[in-house]
């Protein structure tokens, strides 16, 4: 059964998606009320939205963020903006927001590196690397298992 929106005008309520609704003064997730500008209020998808001032995850706002410019990659673990890329909520130190792609399971890459989360994969080439699957990559020099070169492994015996 549904729940009261305490204080919603029902004249202008309306639904948003994902569980928000919004009336000509108020954001509400679920039943809770939401601070946040319900005239530009949008969800984005997994977890995260937006009005013209905030980006938010979780309805918690991410710092530093260009509004504007932000977005969520086919994967929406990862997200960014113009000039700073994200893992969830901790940005990835050093990564390229105008080439930065998300490749598959936990991988991504930009112009100089290759990615398992936050973390670099030292060494990989982000112009040859393929992904096999959560475990396995490889680049035209080595193979990886769980970030890791696999020594004697042969990267042009294997296929993605």
């Amino acid at each position: 059964m549904g729940q009261q929106l305490k204080g919603a005008d029902p004249k202008t309520l309306r639904i948003i998606g994902d569980g928000y609704s919004a009336d000509a003064t108020h954001v509400w997730k679920d039943a809770k009320q939401v601070d946040a500008d319900q005239g530009s209020f949008e969800t984005l998808g997994a977890f995260y939205t937006r009005d013209k001032q905030h980006v938010y995850f979780h309805q918690q706002p991410l710092e530093g963020v260009d509004v504007q410019t932000f977005r969520l990659l086919s994967d929406y673990r990862y997200t960014l903006d113009k000039d700073t890329v994200w893992l969830y909520r901790q940005v990835i130190e050093g990564a390229d927001a105008t080439t930065f792609e998300f490749l598959a399971h936990d991988f991504a890459k930009d112009a100089n590196h290759v990615y398992i989360g936050r973390n670099v994969l030292a060494g990989a080439d982000p112009a040859t690397l393929r992904v096999i699957d959560r475990e396995y990559a490889f680049d035209k020099t080595r193979v990886y298992f769980r970030g890791k070169p696999l020594p004697g492994a042969d990267p042009s015996s294997l296929r993605p």
